[in-house]
């Protein structure tokens, strides 16, 4: 089992597993929308395993917040 956060930030999409930044690109927009919100799929293809808690912030989490979560 892993524990996965994504973080949101001015445009960059960082990706952590298990409390360590394991990738992270700019130039990604904002989550603010009205459309649907997701988990656990993407394009019409669906996640194989189970979500076992979920937790939405409305802030960017700081690298130390998430390695706390």
């Amino acid at each position: 089992m892993y524990d996965l956060a994504f973080r949101f930030d001015n445009g960059v999409q960082s990706i952590f597993v298990d409390g360590e930044l394991v990738t992270s690109s700019q130039g990604h927009a904002n989550l603010y929308s009205r459309e649907e919100f997701q988990i656990g799929t993407w394009g019409g293809n669906f996640m194989k395993g189970r979500i076992c808690d979920v937790k939405i912030f409305n802030r960017a989490l700081s690298i130390k917040n998430i390695s706390e979560l």
